[in-house]
Protein backbone atom coordinates (compact mmCIF):
# COMPACT_ATOMS: atom_id res chain seq x y z
CA UNK A 1 0.00 0.00 0.00
CA UNK A 2 1.59 3.37 -1.19
CA UNK A 3 0.42 6.98 0.38
CA UNK A 4 -2.20 7.46 -2.51
CA UNK A 5 -3.92 4.52 -1.76
CA UNK A 6 -2.56 2.10 -4.82
CA UNK A 7 -2.45 -1.43 -4.19
CA UNK A 8 0.58 -3.02 -5.63
CA UNK A 9 0.66 -6.67 -5.81
CA UNK A 10 4.71 -7.94 -5.88
CA UNK A 11 6.07 -11.20 -5.67
CA UNK A 12 8.88 -11.37 -3.65
CA UNK A 13 11.73 -13.53 -4.79
CA UNK A 14 11.96 -16.45 -2.47
CA UNK A 15 13.76 -15.78 0.71
CA UNK A 16 14.05 -12.04 0.66
CA UNK A 17 12.11 -10.64 3.40
CA UNK A 18 9.87 -7.58 2.75
CA UNK A 19 9.28 -6.72 6.98
CA UNK A 20 11.45 -8.24 9.55
CA UNK A 21 9.14 -10.79 11.07
CA UNK A 22 8.10 -11.59 14.04
CA UNK A 23 10.79 -13.28 16.85
CA UNK A 24 8.72 -16.90 17.45
CA UNK A 25 9.18 -18.73 20.50
CA UNK A 26 11.41 -21.96 20.04
CA UNK A 27 8.00 -24.27 20.09
CA UNK A 28 6.18 -22.51 17.75
CA UNK A 29 5.33 -24.10 14.28
CA UNK A 30 6.30 -22.84 11.16
CA UNK A 31 2.74 -21.93 9.75
CA UNK A 32 2.57 -20.13 12.82
CA UNK A 33 4.97 -17.74 12.55
CA UNK A 34 4.06 -17.08 8.55
CA UNK A 35 0.78 -15.90 9.44
CA UNK A 36 2.09 -13.42 11.75
CA UNK A 37 4.12 -12.48 8.65
CA UNK A 38 1.62 -9.02 7.54
CA UNK A 39 0.09 -9.42 3.70
CA UNK A 40 0.00 -5.84 3.08
CA UNK A 41 2.75 -3.56 3.81
CA UNK A 42 2.29 -0.43 4.16
CA UNK A 43 5.10 2.39 1.97
CA UNK A 44 3.60 5.93 3.25
CA UNK A 45 6.98 7.50 1.50
CA UNK A 46 6.73 6.37 -2.02
CA UNK A 47 3.83 6.87 -4.36
CA UNK A 48 2.32 4.28 -6.33
CA UNK A 49 3.82 5.22 -9.77
CA UNK A 50 7.37 5.54 -7.91
CA UNK A 51 6.54 2.22 -6.61
CA UNK A 52 5.73 0.74 -9.74
CA UNK A 53 8.90 2.17 -11.56
CA UNK A 54 10.43 0.71 -8.61
CA UNK A 55 9.44 -2.59 -8.85
CA UNK A 56 9.56 -3.12 -12.65
CA UNK A 57 13.38 -2.18 -11.70
CA UNK A 58 13.26 -5.11 -9.42
CA UNK A 59 12.05 -7.74 -11.32
CA UNK A 60 14.74 -6.80 -14.65
CA UNK A 61 17.24 -7.08 -12.28
CA UNK A 62 16.10 -10.30 -10.85
CA UNK A 63 16.38 -11.48 -14.66
CA UNK A 64 19.45 -9.82 -15.51
CA UNK A 65 21.53 -8.29 -12.87
CA UNK A 66 22.72 -4.77 -13.33
CA UNK A 67 26.60 -5.34 -13.05
CA UNK A 68 28.27 -3.17 -10.00
CA UNK A 69 28.72 0.68 -10.51
CA UNK A 70 32.01 1.73 -9.76
CA UNK A 71 32.84 4.89 -7.13
CA UNK A 72 33.50 7.82 -8.80
CA UNK A 73 31.84 7.53 -11.68
CA UNK A 74 34.46 7.06 -14.47
CA UNK A 75 32.57 8.60 -17.33
CA UNK A 76 30.03 11.10 -18.55
CA UNK A 77 27.75 8.44 -20.64
CA UNK A 78 25.54 6.15 -17.94
CA UNK A 79 25.99 3.73 -21.54
CA UNK A 80 29.35 3.25 -20.91
CA UNK A 81 28.61 1.84 -17.48
CA UNK A 82 25.36 -0.28 -16.79
CA UNK A 83 23.61 -2.17 -19.96
CA UNK A 84 20.88 -0.65 -22.38
CA UNK A 85 17.65 -1.41 -20.36
CA UNK A 86 19.04 0.36 -17.39
CA UNK A 87 20.22 3.49 -19.71
CA UNK A 88 16.60 3.83 -21.14
CA UNK A 89 15.16 2.87 -17.75
CA UNK A 90 16.54 5.61 -15.54
CA UNK A 91 15.91 7.87 -18.68
CA UNK A 92 13.11 9.85 -16.35
CA UNK A 93 12.29 13.42 -15.57
CA UNK A 94 14.47 14.94 -12.90
CA UNK A 95 11.04 14.92 -10.80
CA UNK A 96 10.69 11.25 -11.01
CA UNK A 97 14.78 10.12 -10.84
CA UNK A 98 15.02 12.19 -7.35
CA UNK A 99 11.76 10.15 -6.05
CA UNK A 100 13.31 7.12 -7.03
CA UNK A 101 16.58 7.78 -5.26
CA UNK A 102 14.44 8.17 -2.23
CA UNK A 103 12.09 5.46 -2.71
CA UNK A 104 15.66 3.48 -3.59
CA UNK A 105 16.92 4.45 0.21
CA UNK A 106 13.76 3.96 1.92
CA UNK A 107 12.84 0.27 0.37
CA UNK A 108 16.50 -0.26 0.61
CA UNK A 109 17.25 -1.59 -3.30
CA UNK A 110 20.76 -0.82 -3.18
CA UNK A 111 21.29 -1.39 -7.01
CA UNK A 112 18.76 1.07 -8.10
CA UNK A 113 19.99 3.81 -5.96
CA UNK A 114 23.51 3.18 -7.16
CA UNK A 115 21.74 3.21 -10.43
CA UNK A 116 19.81 6.73 -9.75
CA UNK A 117 22.93 8.17 -8.32
CA UNK A 118 25.37 7.30 -11.41
CA UNK A 119 22.50 8.95 -13.46
CA UNK A 120 22.92 12.14 -11.52
CA UNK A 121 26.34 11.80 -11.26
CA UNK A 122 27.30 11.35 -14.68
CA UNK A 123 24.73 14.30 -15.60
CA UNK A 124 27.00 16.30 -13.00
CA UNK A 125 29.97 15.53 -14.88
CA UNK A 126 28.84 16.40 -18.11
CA UNK A 127 28.36 20.55 -17.13
CA UNK A 128 30.82 22.46 -18.23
Amino acid sequence: ICDDDGNIGASPQPGTPLATPPTPSPDAPVSACLEAVPQELPVPCVDGAVLRKALEFCAEHARNPMPAITNPVGSVKLADIVPEWYVKYIDVETEMLYALILAANFLDIPALLDLGCAKVACGLKALP
